[in-house]
């Protein structure tokens, strides 16, 4: 069985993780915003899934899944209002798996709209 400590050769990509707040604005629309700086950084391991396509309002769009693996944080509150920016591009959070008993990773589902 393998340690924590061995398991952290398998965190080889840097990851940041940034708070996005939704604001309503006079027409209906939402508007969402970022703040200028992220809530943690962390090693994950990154996994690309399948992508997908859509039409969304009479336009293709293509959707890239990727999964996150990072040591288990309690510092940090991981949900779907949260994005991950990773070698510059941005993810948005859209289900993170419950931990083991152990509480030793936590195994995030991402995409990237294309």
């Amino acid at each position: 069985m393998r340690t924590q400590r061995q398991r952290t050769g398998e965190y080889k990509e840097r990851i940041a993780i940034w708070n996005t707040t939704t604001t309503s604005d006079n027409i209906g629309g939402k508007t969402e915003s970022t703040p200028a700086a992220a809530l943690g950084y962390c090693w994950a391991k990154v996994i690309p899934m399948t992508g997908t396509r859509a039409l969304d309002f009479a336009q293709i769009t293509g959707f890239q899944g990727y999964t996150f693996t990072i040591p288990y944080r309690s510092d940090i509150t991981i949900d779907t209002t949260r994005k991950i920016v990773y070698s510059g591009r941005t993810f948005q959070i859209q289900s993170v798996l419950p931990p083991d008993e152990a509480r030793k990773e936590l195994i995030i589902l991402a995409y990237e709209k294309k």
